[in-house]
């Protein structure tokens, strides 16, 4: 097994710190001063997470002290042990400690604390369409074994332990929803939780970052049968090279009144390019950007694509809709020479993005 890094982040400011990231305690504490630091260990091959360490131990306090840990992904324990682990998956929580000491409670700063390797952004590409057989047999599907290619899995930067998917449902026959998760996880121990939802007749797409065991993901709807498309943006491997900065949301294209681009809509077939170095705080070398991109005001049943600036058109969209419908989507498209591009498929439609933080070395 490798070690996983773990990046922590004191407010809203990301410090990476290596293989084992944590928040340091200081050279010394008074009694019950609330001090957090947190490690990583090994990948579970049968769930995909990593086990995480909260550890309070530098805090000074008594043997008779009891610790309440947040975990930040809405547990909580309260244990007399200064010490414990708990497997969580990639993404980013805000982690504190409470220790009530001598009658005392004392309670450590929110730590953000992002759990995962480094980040590799990729030019979008399609590993899965069900309508064409693409990835897996054609025709409509209740579920998907997902093999990664070796384009993905053979790199130059060690196993992948991660990718970044944008995935879509569409000719849906029934409401449900779509899950995707570590492939196989055994029975009953599948997520509770959704990665989308949609109606009959719906086409929705999402963002999703997921484990990787054995070179695959797995993809399940819940009602009815489907067509399954899946765009890959990147993947986590440990010795990756970009780590992730959030930024305070800030509005870096309006196609309405010509923020960071012509004003006016895109026209089918249009494209429009974007600033996005240098703006927001994103610096000169950001390897990639993720952007709430929002589809408005279309005049026709559409998609539209993120991609790199100067770069070919990739055959993957990053969101859907039907005439008239707005529809907002999270993605995550890289960047080679600081700018982004966008381009609409059919009819004309307004596009406004949202910059919510990016990735750098």
């Amino acid at each position: 097994m490798h070690m996983r890094r773990i990046t922590a982040l004191a407010l809203s400011t990301l410090a990476a710190t290596g293989c084992l990231a944590a928040v340091q305690p200081m050279a010394a504490h008074a009694a019950g001063t609330a001090v957090l630091k947190a490690t990583s260990g090994d990948v579970d091959p049968a769930t995909g997470k990593t086990i995480v360490t909260l550890d309070a131990s530098g805090s000074g306090a008594s043997s008779s002290a009891s610790y309440t840990f947040d975990f930040g992904d809405g547990n909580t324990l309260t244990t007399p042990n200064p010490t414990v682990t708990r497997p969580e998956w990639e993404g980013t929580y805000p982690v504190s400690v409470s220790i009530i000491d001598g009658g005392v409670t004392t309670t450590s700063a929110t730590q953000w604390l992002t759990v995962g390797d480094g980040y590799h952004p990729v030019t979008p590409q399609r590993l899965l369409d069900t309508r064409s057989g693409l990835g897996a047999p054609t025709g409509k599907t209740y579920g998907v074994a997902l093999a990664l290619p070796a384009s993905v899995l053979n790199n130059a930067d060690g196993p992948v332990t991660a990718v970044a998917l944008n995935v879509t449902v569409t000719d849906t026959t029934a409401g449900g929803n779509v899950k995707v998760y570590p492939h196989g996880l055994p029975a009953g121990s599948a997520p509770t939780t959704s990665n989308l939802n949609f109606t009959a007749g719906q086409t929705v797409a999402n963002l999703v970052t997921v484990p990787v065991v054995n070179g695959k993901v797995d993809l399940r709807n819940s009602t009815g049968t489907v067509d399954l498309i899946a765009d890959v943006t990147g993947y986590y491997s440990a010795t990756g090279t970009s780590t992730f900065s959030p930024a305070t949301p800030l509005r870096v294209l309006d196609t309405r009144d010509g923020t960071g681009a012509r004003q006016g809509a895109l026209g089918a077939g249009g494209i429009v390019s974007t600033q996005v170095a240098g703006v927001g705080g994103v610096p000169a070398g950001a390897t990639a950007v993720l952007l709430n991109v929002t589809a408005t005001d279309p005049t026709d049943t559409g998609w539209l694509t993120a991609y790199p600036h100067g770069t070919d058109r990739p055959g993957t969209s990053s969101l859907n809709w039907t005439a008239g419908r707005t529809v907002s989507h999270q993605i995550l498209v890289p960047v080679v020479d600081g700018r982004v591009t966008f381009y609409n498929s059919t009819g004309s439609v307004n596009v406004t993005a949202d910059l919510t933080g990016w990735f750098s070395a």
